[in-house]
């Protein structure tokens, strides 16, 4: 299964797993026009833990062109320290993406996952690599993040060609 969250036009989506596959669920229209002029990325946002997981052994997704902002987490991939044996198979692509939460831009358990060319703006915890998880962060602007990466319980995390500007490494 493929799941695709590119260019959502004026909805938002939550990405919901039944079962290995992955749903794309509208959540509610937005207002305004993307303009040629000055496009913009489709909004993620929620009233939910996080704006969006990915788990329970969904593979093969990509999101992509989104703006992620004004929420405490942004995306979670693979839910349990627990579910190694069903999450290890996840698969998640993350290109030109805006992430402006706090956390999980995204947060990672289990799985692999590519992110390139994202732009991560104002966050405490950027990008974290938990439980076997392989991370790899390209070509991505980090900008006025207090922490840029987090690493734990044998996460793995390949950062290249980065940009960190206004960093707080206290």
């Amino acid at each position: 299964h493929h799941a695709v969250v590119s260019e959502c036009g004026h909805e938002w989506y939550r990405v919901e797993e039944q079962e290995t596959a992955v749903s794309l669920v509208p959540q509610r229209q937005t207002t305004g026009e993307r303009g040629a002029d000055a496009p913009l990325p489709p909004l993620i946002d929620s009233s939910g833990d996080g704006l969006v997981d990915i788990k329970r052994g969904a593979h093969h997704v990509t999101v992509s062109w989104c703006y992620f902002y004004d929420h405490s987490k942004g995306m979670l991939i693979g839910h349990s320290d627990d579910n190694g044996d069903e999450d290890v198979v996840l698969s998640v692509t993350l290109p030109y993406n805006w992430f402006q939460q706090n956390t999980r831009a995204p947060r990672v358990r289990f799985g692999r996952v590519h992110s390139y060319n994202n732009y991560l703006d104002g966050m405490d915890t950027a990008v974290a690599s938990h439980q076997h998880a392989r991370v790899v962060v390209e070509n991505s602007f980090f900008h006025d993040c207090k922490c840029t990466t987090l690493i734990s319980t044998e996460g793995e995390l390949v950062l290249r060609g980065n940009a960190f500007v206004q960093i707080d490494y206290d």
